[in-house]
């Protein structure tokens, strides 16, 4: 009887742990990061390419600095992705050549598109030459609103070339997913439509 006894603390002890460990781990994951956790209907599908609309970051009328970049998402019917990103750089007679193609899953709530990349392929030229290359599995989830008004989708941290940065739209949200708050359609607007690097993505034509 004692021996049942201590099995069954043992094992109570153990699922507390387990609990608990399981409660950190959720406070300790930023909303934007995760799903809703209630059901919400969605207003489209948003299988299809989307891309940033971007300009160069190049000094204007330089003649030794060219810059191009581009950045799309493929969502497709089966619910995997492909994020890509590409970089050229003409420095004076260098040609500098920077890819970034991360590939995972996606799932829909509602408006809400989380993207969760599951590996990344990287590599840099110079001059057509492969300087570095690797391919490496990566565990890593963001948040995207689809906004109806701009047809675009929206992350809500600014994240270019799996380089993230700790602002976006998620600083106007002051409840976690709340989406009827006119501040946050008012950070989508400041983000979506900068003069320069837009966090935004729009369906490619």
């Amino acid at each position: 009887m004692k021996e049942f006894f201590y099995a069954s603390k043992e094992a109570i002890q153990s699922l507390s742990f387990g609990i608990l460990l399981l409660f950190l781990f959720n406070c300790s994951t930023p909303w934007y990061r995760t799903l809703p956790n209630e059901e919400l209907p969605s207003t489209r599908n948003f299988f299809g390419v989307w891309k940033k609309k971007t300009n160069s970051r190049a000094a204007i009328n330089s003649s030794w600095h060219k810059n191009q970049w581009s950045e799309s998402i493929y969502l497709r019917s089966d619910f995997t992705f492909t994020k890509v990103y590409e970089a050229s750089d003409l420095v004076g007679r260098e040609k500098h050549e920077n890819t970034v193609i991360g590939k995972g899953v996606f799932k829909v709530n509602g408006n809400w598109i989380l993207l969760e990349t599951k590996s990344i392929f990287a590599e840099k030229k110079l001059n057509g030459v492969i300087e570095k290359k690797e391919e490496r599995s990566q565990e890593s989830a963001l948040l995207y609103y689809y906004s109806v008004e701009g047809n675009l989708i929206i992350p809500m941290i600014y994240d270019m070339g799996y380089k993230e940065k700790d602002f976006g739209v998620k600083d106007g949200v002051s409840k976690p997913f709340d989406d009827k708050n006119p501040n946050f359609f008012q950070y989508i607007k400041i983000y979506a439509f900068k003069e320069f690097q837009s966090h935004a993505y729009y369906p490619e034509n």
